[in-house]
């Protein structure tokens, strides 16, 4: 994974802005605000928890940063240029080549081995050996190699996981956007996958946007944002303020 340049000294440059983001869904006659004039920087290395309880946006947030869903109002920008406007043919490049996803359900097809489902992560490379040689470094990197050939029902939860976590970092993005990466997980996976997750992110600078309930993973994260109806409040400096949060 490569790591952005910067001047020594300098603060890491913006790779993700979100500007007023507002987004908004009707039922009936109703307008629903999931978000309210949202306002948040992801830079090379960042590692964000987004904290809060069912129905606070936290998720919905996720998708508009991972260019999923759209704005109702507010700006995105990349590295500082504006992508709102862009065609969803551009979308779909900064999808593929900048922002990894993981998921809450693993989301691994289940006919497939576990270096066949990380292999999806480069679905876009011709090149069948590049597409295994990474693939397979990766699956070593989260301490599966043994279980390559293993499809998703012959893992554990924790397993699964890991192998979402591999499939989403093969590619080498930018920063990852993980929805509840251990909602379902034993007291033992969960905390093997939040330390991959740290190390990840200390060795290869990789940023991470995490939304989750589990105060588990919430308390070892150096940067933690409570969000409540739709908008982000000050961030939590300590584990007793954590302690405080409604999340469930």
């Amino acid at each position: 994974m490569t790591d952005l340049p910067q001047e020594p000294g300098a603060e890491a440059r913006p790779m993700l802005e979100l500007r007023s983001i507002a987004r908004e869904y009707r039922r009936g006659a109703e307008r629903i605000a999931a978000l309210k004039s949202i306002d948040l920087t992801i830079r090379a290395g960042d590692i964000i928890g987004l904290i809060g309880p069912s129905g606070s946006g936290k998720s919905t947030l996720l998708n508009i940063a991972g260019f999923l869903d759209n704005p109702t109002r507010g700006t995105r920008l990349i590295e500082g240029k504006a992508i709102d406007a862009a065609a969803e043919r551009t979308l779909e490049h900064i999808r593929r080549d900048r922002i990894g996803f993981v998921f809450q359900h693993f989301n691994l097809i289940p006919v497939l081995s576990s270096i066949e489902n990380v292999e999806l992560g480069l679905f876009w490379l011709k090149d069948k050996a590049e597409r295994r040689d990474r693939a397979r470094a990766m699956i070593a990197r989260v301490g599966l190699a043994a279980r390559e050939q293993h499809r998703p029902g012959e893992l554990s939860g924790g397993e699964q996981q890991r192998i979402s976590l591999a499939r989403a970092l093969v590619k080498e993005p930018a920063f990852v956007i993980a929805d509840e990466p251990t909602a379902n997980l034993d007291s033992a996976s969960a905390a093997a996958v939040v330390e991959l997750i740290l190390s990840i992110n200390g060795t290869h600078n990789t940023a991470f946007l995490i939304a989750s309930h589990d105060q588990r993973l919430c308390s070892q994260l150096p940067r933690r944002l409570r969000m409540v109806d739709g908008v982000i409040h000050p961030e939590l400096e300590t584990d007793s303020e954590l302690d405080h949060v409604r999340v469930a």
